[in-house]
């Protein structure tokens, strides 16, 4: 199971699906541009966040290597700060359900 995506990353997500021509992925350049970025410090921790959810992939160092990712996440590699973070929210989500 994937952690479904934030808006934002929604839209990262469709831009890579729109530019991505004949397999090749977009440039990290060209797809920040697509969404809006400013800074790449900004759209590299959207993409790493993207990373962490199991969300997209890429290898360091190689041109149009991005790619989505349909498979579930290695929860295990995971930083404990991140399942952590998981965790929460899903106990948020059931709280705000009994309450209900």
């Amino acid at each position: 199971m994937t952690i479904p995506p934030t808006p934002q990353m929604a839209e990262t997500l469709a831009a890579i699906r729109r530019l991505t021509v004949d397999g090749v992925p977009p440039s990290m350049q060209s797809l920040a541009e697509a969404c809006g970025y400013r800074s790449r410090g900004s759209f590299h921790q959207t993409l790493e966040r993207m990373r962490s959810r199991g969300l997209i992939t890429w290898e360091r160092g190689k041109a149009h290597s991005l790619q989505i990712v349909d498979a579930e996440p290695d929860y295990e590699a995971m930083p404990t700060e991140s399942l952590m973070r998981i965790h929460r929210r899903i106990e948020a989500v059931l709280a705000n359900r009994g309450a209900a």
